[in-house]
């Protein structure tokens, strides 16, 4: 047997045990603390290639990745200055897969790119006990109106108003009774004062 049919064998069933019939997910979110954003092209035609590259198929020399296989991983379809392009959509235009699935790929075929440009999202649980993942994650440029600490809040969009707030008085060493009133500066709103409200649910997600 060549090199290139173990390899692909591997493939094969290495997709299979993430993957059942129909192409869905057999993983346990569960299980998995991060997950690596890939291009849905990408990941279609290294499905298509170890789908289609039968054993008894294969010349004894190993086919050139170039003529049959997807090529290095490359983030450039979905990333732009170091961030996720804007507008993408989750299994269209953009495949999130597990951790121990990216490192496998990459082994398989190498990156093309900077491994600090490759987009990891964190895992967590909602207060439904969901798992699930932010494709913009909000970072959030808290501005104060008076003289308090301006910063950048990266948390995710399950996150509430109130804990916003509550960072707010941790950073400017405040009381946790000091009122505080949040706008959205792009839109020019103030935003709700219900603490139990969550960032998505106020459309604060990717950069604002």
């Amino acid at each position: 047997m060549s090199d290139t049919s173990v390899e692909l064998d591997e493939q094969r069933r290495v997709y299979d045990n993430f993957y059942g019939e129909g192409g869905f997910s057999k993983t346990d979110p569960s299980d998995s603390k991060k997950c690596v954003l890939i291009s849905q092209d990408w990941f279609n035609k290294w499905v298509s290639y170890i789908g289609r590259c039968r054993p008894e198929q294969l010349n004894c020399q190993s086919p050139s990745i170039d003529d049959c296989g997807p090529g290095p991983v490359n983030f450039s379809r979905i990333m732009e200055n170091g961030k996720l392009k804007s507008n993408l959509l989750l299994d269209v235009d953009v495949k999130a897969i597990t951790e121990d699935l990216f490192n496998n790929l990459s082994r398989w075929y190498g990156i093309d790119g900077l491994s600090s440009d490759i987009p990891w999202r964190d895992i967590y649980k909602t207060d439904k006990n969901e798992y699930t993942f932010d494709l913009y994650p909000p970072s959030i440029k808290l501005v104060s109106r008076e003289n308090y600490a301006n910063f950048v809040l990266n948390c995710h969009s399950h996150k509430t108003i109130g804990f916003v707030k509550s960072c707010i008085r941790k950073k400017n060493n405040l009381e946790n009774e000091t009122e505080i009133h949040l706008w959205d500066a792009q839109d020019k709103d103030e935003l709700t004062d219900d603490e139990t409200v969550t960032l998505k649910e106020c459309s604060l997600v990717g950069d604002k």
